[in-house]
């Protein structure tokens, strides 16, 4: 489904060094596949997530979805790519604060219109237990709740491939539980997942397991 083909990636240190994050990185994303990736904070995890979903472009390599060039498109381009194909999970959930949970769903059809709009959106209501929070702003939220939210946005355009960054990483064990089971069941009727966490943990629902050592990909 996806495949990193030899990406390299390096930021600007002090006084213009330049740091490899990503080292000729490799990596091949299949269907149904849970592929969950260790390392410490600063590793470049999350640098290989951004890469993966069309928001970072590497100095070199490529990375192919489908045999679809992904930075060959323009931007414009990648953000529709992104949209239809592409679901994220942030730690830190990035909701909107001045929307309410319904909005901050609906988000995810900006750039992706899409038709039964408000069916979906029930759907994903009923399935994530927030029919009766619907109408409250992200502050009015437990941690789990908003974390709930951010998996509904990820998942409205029932994309093929969900990047998760440290997805549990400010939840409880029992949100987490429901996070980790939500990405397992999105596997098990087709899609891919690749998370990244520094919580060895939460890699016992992942099919394959890899760390991040010095910008490239080691299989445990």
């Amino acid at each position: 489904m996806l495949e990193l083909a030899q990406v390299h990636k390096t930021y600007c240190g002090p006084r213009g060094a330049q740091i490899p994050v990503l080292s000729e990185t490799a990596l091949t994303l299949k269907p149904k596949e849970f592929v969950a990736v260790r390392g410490p904070s600063g590793c470049g995890k999350s640098t290989l997530l951004l890469t993966c979903g069309g928001l970072l472009t590497p100095e070199r390599g490529k990375v192919l979805f489908r045999d679809l060039d992904v930075y060959a498109q323009s931007a414009q381009q990648r953000a529709r790519w992104r949209a239809r194909h592409i679901g994220f999970v942030f730690q830190q959930f990035h909701l909107i604060p001045y929307l309410s949970v319904r909005h901050n769903i609906l988000a995810a059809t900006l750039p992706q219109p899409r038709r039964e709009t408000q069916t979906r959106l029930d759907e994903l209501l009923t399935e994530f237990g927030l029919q009766d929070r619907a109408d409250h702003l992200p502050a009015a939220l437990s941690v789990g709740e908003r974390q709930r939210v951010g998996m509904a946005r990820a998942l409205f355009n029932e994309p093929d491939l969900i990047l998760a960054d440290e997805p549990t990483g400010n939840l409880d064990p029992e949100n987490s539980d429901i996070v980790l089971r939500t990405l397992t069941s999105f596997t098990e009727a087709g899609g891919t997942v690749l998370m990244v966490t520094h919580d060895p943990s939460m890699e016992r629902f992942a099919d394959r397991r890899l760390t991040m050592e010095a910008g490239a990909l080691v299989a445990v």
